[in-house]
């Protein structure tokens, strides 16, 4: 998704904006937060993309929840990347269990020599 100027999503909802399925999910923050009136995270795939939303309760003076801020971001990139850096953690410690095995087989054959 492209950057959005703040005229382009005042007054829209997050959900058009990010998923253009017209109706909040089941399992969507905003309504967490306005159940429980604390912050709620999700992350949700669509498509191929990965998004973080969280969702802040905004309370009146009086401490009754007037609104809910919604912050959501594309962490497609951030996924990848996560999953490359375990996958690289995962052959580097085969790597060491090989090399472990290799020098423990060589130890008893280097007195039979």
């Amino acid at each position: 998704m492209c950057e959005l100027e703040p005229e382009e999503v005042i007054g829209k909802k997050y959900y058009d904006l990010f998923f253009q399925c017209g109706k909040l999910c089941e399992e969507c923050p905003i309504k967490e937060t306005f159940k429980t009136q604390k912050p709620a995270f999700l992350e949700k795939t669509h498509y191929d993309e990965v998004y973080e939303t969280r969702a802040y309760p905004i309370l009146s003076v009086d401490g009754k929840l007037e609104s809910v801020a919604v912050f959501s971001s594309n962490i497609t990139d951030k996924k990848k990347l996560e999953k490359s850096l375990i996958q690289s953690e995962k052959l580097a410690t085969i790597g060491l269990l090989a090399s472990g095995i290799a020098h423990e087989l060589r130890n008893p054959l280097n007195v039979i020599e």
